[in-house]
C-alpha cells in the first residue's frame, strides 16, 4: 500500500487520475474484483504492485541472483502491456537498484486476463523479501524509489 500510495502522490493530476483499487492494508479484494473496480473506473492501464516472496533455498550459502530483483507479468493477449511490462522492468529495477529479471507472460493470472481487465495491465513484482533485496526494501525512500519507477514507465509508454 505505501508503493501504491506513493504511485497516486506523484503522478500529476492533470496527465494521470490514480485509482486505487484496494483502499488499505487490510482489504483485500480478489484479482476479478479489482479488475470490474478498474473497468468501472474506465482505466487505460492497470498497474498491480506486489513485493516477491522469500525466496527459501534448502542449501544453506547459496545465492542466486537471478531470483532476486524486478519481474513483470503480462498477458499475451493484450499486445499492449508487453511494452509497459518491459519500460517498467527496467525502470522499477534501475530506480531500486536491484536485477533486472525482465518481463514475463502469465496468461492465467486472472488480473491480466482480457476478460477481468479491459485494459493493458501488468503486475510488478518490485523485489523479493529476501537476500540484498529485502535489504534494499528496508531502507529509507524504497516505496519513493519504486513508485519514481513506476511513474518513469507510465510516462514512457503513454507518452507523457
Amino acid at each position: 500500500m505505501a508503493i501504491a500510495r506513493e504511485v497516486q502522490r506523484i503522478l500529476p493530476t492533470p496527465k494521470y487520475r490514480v485509482v486505487l483499487t484496494k483502499r488499505d492494508a487490510n482489504e483485500c479484494p480478489d484479482f476479478v474484483e479489482r479488475g470490474r473496480r478498474a473497468n468501472i473506473a474506465k482505466a487505460k492501464v492497470f498497474v498491480s504492485v506486489h513485493i516477491n516472496k522469500a525466496l527459501v533455498v534448502p542449501v544453506v550459502n547459496v545465492t542466486i541472483p537471478v531470483a532476486h530483483g524486478t519481474s513483470v507479468l503480462y498477458n499475451v493477449e493484450k499486445s499492449g502491456s508487453f511494452n509497459l511490462a518491459d519500460s517498467m522492468a527496467r525502470t522499477v529495477s534501475s530506480s531500486l537498484g536491484v536485477n533486472n529479471r525482465g518481463v514475463m507472460v502469465d496468461d492465467e493470472l486472472a488480473v491480466l486476463k482480457p476478460t477481468v481487465t479491459k485494459m493493458n495491465a501488468v503486475l510488478v513484482e518490485a523485489a523479493r523479501l529476501s537476500g540484498t533485496d529485502e535489504t534494499k526494501l528496508h531502507t529509507s525512500g524504497s516505496a519513493a524509489r519504486i513508485a519514481a519507477g513506476i511513474k518513469a514507465a507510465l510516462d514512457e509508454s503513454l507518452g507523457n
